[in-house]
């Protein structure tokens, strides 16, 4: 007995002193598997591609400190926050019910995240999680630049050149990227990375090849990808939950890793105020995840955190935040310093729009009847461990929207506040529908309501205007400063399973308070729905922006427009089709015409174009035909709020007034814009210049009270927009005399032209022309 208790003491100590050697050396040892002393990641980045700024970390947390800005400010105007925070809850349980989860709120509270991906083992190093501490982003106009260059050089049936790549494009993270290595010192792990299209179908990312960046959503969208829109902006950057000690949900990590694109678009619609999200959800674990959840947490601080209101459609698996009154602001508009909206306060709509694919759950009551929501959806009563057997799978929406109190304005019963810090089990009721002990959520109130049967998934999930259904706008309660968790789920997640998700985010104006009707959020979340559905080549796009060439002259500058073979308006020929048209109807849009414009600087974005302060529009020419004024038509808030309007309604906005005199290439700029008194150019000084290329087709003339016909009538391309720099000279730099610039090759050949000097010698200019003589 001695000699047994002995050995026993002896095991124990090895044990202990293995535990110790662990933590004094580089990891610690929980369950069997390592976590790695990873520093927490620090790196941030900001997106502003459209209406949006939108800040980027690579902890699993999403705008920290007021960082989702919208709409993007003017000079001069402070910017004001629509979201505080969001963070990713994530969790299940394994085959013996023991939770595994990992959250993020404000760092300051405790994370759970690391940098960079897990190797198949699922565990990580330090020097790894600090070297995937990065975002890595690549500009749209560069992927199509890269696509024209290619494009081009199978026209002519040439080898693309390496060098023209653009850096963003060659050194993309993606699998097998030849030329990753040479600029950051370290090599890429051989698993899948960020989303490439590969021209040649190798498996390898070669720009060289002709590859380029692109957003993959678990391939649905590559028989169609040659098709779809080009973002403005993708943002990659990779996170796991095992590269060091949870310090905020509890001890148990999943050993999952998180790959993210980020990405938005700037366009001239609903577009240009919306962000996304992509998720690629990677189980590294030698077990399986069941009842597992994906839950989006956020702080919705709308301006002002004392007055924010929220809610949720089940049917459309929308969350919304909304303000509480018509000002923004407990007191007036003031709130403790933090730029408030005033009276212009918008709404911000959450949509998972791409959810993973999840169980069908059927939970029977004692009854043995299948509980159903009113919505028709199977509802969970009470919780309720997996039962360990694949069920029907269908792609997820919004399976709970909830939320608790905290903040200190208000904090409610215990059961209704943030889950306790180390703690998996709050956390968990919360990303499955509950509240953190358990209770269900219950319809009426603030939903905490012991003891009620009438149990929902989705708080206050009636719109706001509706004083007869559950809203915050129809409930009396408390000023709060209130998070929510919006949740999709239950999923079954194998070993090495992936699972992919994509949220939006979006914005509407023109919001009419106290208590506002939803219908142009829902509006706007169908454009992002359909859109995605589609991916994204049911935008139309419209044909590409012209090159420009410019001319330094004295105290002028010669622009030339001109369109490469690559171009889809080459030749000045762009058509598209527009789809499922009733037969005898005009059905393609066709080029019609250039706006040329001065800029402010190098950085002014293609949304910006509308804005005085940013761009002055300088030119306009088109086709001479029978169009010249075009008109589109938008869904706007209506002026007449008397009892029975609709209160949305469609009206025309002139796009271009069109001088119908005929196509010009050539246009001699004297006069600088933006200057206050004195216009002249000044020889030697930068200006900055942009052109947009627009089509037209006008099916059938838009009934606003039928609703029924073209509504975009103008079509802008979106494609090949750059900003160009050119400097007026008294001399070019090897020619004594100055030039004149005239089209030589009329319709057929737009891109073609004759320069002549004083003295009559010509010169030819080839598509290629770069300002230089």
């Amino acid at each position: 007995m001695k000699n047994l208790l002995n050995i026993i003491f002896l095991i124990c100590l090895i044990l202990i002193s293995d535990w110790i050697s662990a933590k004094g050396d580089k990891s610690v040892r929980i369950n069997n598997y390592i976590n790695a002393a990873c520093v927490r990641p620090t790196a941030s980045y900001d997106m502003k591609v459209n209406n949006v700024r939108a800040r980027l970390l690579t902890g699993g947390d999403l705008f920290s400190r007021a960082q989702y800005i919208t709409p993007a400010p003017s000079e001069g105007e402070l910017p004001v926050a629509g979201i505080y925070a969001a963070g990713v809850w994530m969790g299940g349980v394994d085959r013996s019910q023991n939770i595994k989860l990992s959250a993020v709120t404000y760092r300051s509270e405790g994370t759970d995240y690391f940098s960079g991906p897990l190797d198949l083992n699922g565990t990580t190093e330090s020097e790894i999680c600090s070297r995937w501490d990065k975002i890595f982003s690549v500009k749209g106009n560069n992927i199509s630049q890269h696509i024209i260059n290619y494009k081009k050089a199978e026209i002519e049936n040439t080898s693309l050149s390496c060098e023209d790549i653009p850096k963003d494009v060659l050194f993309w993270p993606a699998h097998g990227n030849p030329y990753f290595e040479d600029e950051f010192g370290w090599a890429l792990p051989s698993q899948p990375l960020a989303d490439y299209w590969d021209m040649n179908n190798d498996g390898i990312y070669d720009p060289c090849d002709g590859d380029y960046p692109m957003i993959d959503d678990k391939d649905l969208c590559f028989p169609h990808h040659q098709g779809q829109l080009i973002p403005g902006e993708i943002n990659y950057f990779i996170f796991n939950d095992n590269g060091g000690p949870q310090t905020l949900s509890g001890p148990t990590s999943m050993q999952m890793e998180f790959q993210v694109n980020a990405y938005a678009y700037g366009t001239n619609d609903e577009l240009n105020d919306m962000t996304f999200y992509h998720y690629k959800l990677i189980n590294k674990a030698n077990e399986d995840l069941m009842d597992c959840y994906f839950a989006w947490w956020i702080d919705p601080d709308l301006g002002c955190y004392q007055d924010d209101f929220i809610g949720c459609d089940p049917e459309l698996g929308m969350a919304y935040i909304y303000n509480e009154d018509i000002v923004d602001g407990n007191n007036g508009s003031s709130c403790e310093g933090i730029p408030t909206y005033g009276q212009e306060i918008p709404m911000i709509g959450f949509d998972f729009v791409r959810g993973p694919m999840v169980s069908k759950v059927y939970k029977r009551t004692t009854q043995g009847n299948i509980e159903y929501d009113t919505n028709g959806n199977a509802i969970l009563l009470d919780p309720m461990p997996f039962s360990g057997n694949q069920d029907t799978l269908v792609e997820g929406q919004m399976s709970s929207f909830v939320y608790y109190e905290g903040g200190g304005l208000y904090d409610g019963p215990p059961a209704t506040v943030a889950p306790q810090k180390g703690r998996e089990e709050g956390f968990y009721n919360y990303i499955r529908g509950f509240w953190a002990d358990g209770t269900p959520f219950t319809k009426g109130g603030s939903g905490f309501n012991p003891g009620s049967t009438n149990t929902t998934k989705y708080a206050f999930l009636d719109a706001p205007n509706d004083l007869n259904g559950w809203s915050m706008c129809s409930t009396n309660m408390p000023i709060g400063d209130r998070s929510m968790v919006m949740s999709v789920g239950p999923m079954i997640l194998y070993p090495g399973a992936t699972k992919y998700l994509t949220m939006s985010i979006f914005t509407v104006f023109d919001v009419k308070y106290p208590c506002p009707d939803i219908t142009k959020l829902k509006y706007v979340n169908g454009v992002a729905q359909s859109l995605f559905d589609g991916c994204f080549d049911r935008l139309p796009d419209g044909p590409d922006a012209p090159d420009l060439m410019g001319i330094g002259n004295d105290n002028k500058i010669t622009i030339v427009l001109g369109n490469s073979k690559s171009s889809n308006n080459f030749e000045e020929k762009f058509q598209e089709g527009i789809p499922n048209l009733p037969n005898g109807f005009d059905s393609d849009y066709k080029f019609e015409g250039y706006k040329i414009y001065q800029v402010s600087n190098q950085d002014i974005r293609y949304d910006q174009l509308t804005d005085p302060q940013h761009a002055k529009l300088i030119a306009q020419t088109d086709l001479k035909n029978e169009i010249s004024d075009i008109y589109n038509w938008r869904y706007v808030l209506n002026p007449d709020t008397t009892k029975g309007a609709e209160p949305y309604i469609w009206m025309s906005e002139l796009k271009v007034k069109g001088n119908n005199q005929g196509l010009e290439s050539v246009f001699i700029i004297s006069e600088d814009q933006f200057a206050e008194s004195d216009k002249s150019l000044i020889n030697g000084k930068e200006y900055y210049f942009c052109s947009v290329a627009y089509a037209h087709n006008n099916w059938r003339q838009f009934d606003n009270i039928e609703r029924y016909g073209q509504k975009v009538a103008y079509l802008e391309g979106r494609s090949n927009f750059k900003i160009y720099k050119f400097t007026p000279k008294q001399k070019f730099e090897n020619d004594s005399q100055q030039l004149k610039v005239t089209r030589i090759s009329g319709e057929g050949n737009p891109h073609t032209f004759l320069l002549m000097d004083d003295d009559m010698h010509e010169k030819i200019l080839s598509p290629n022309f770069d300002g230089k003589i």
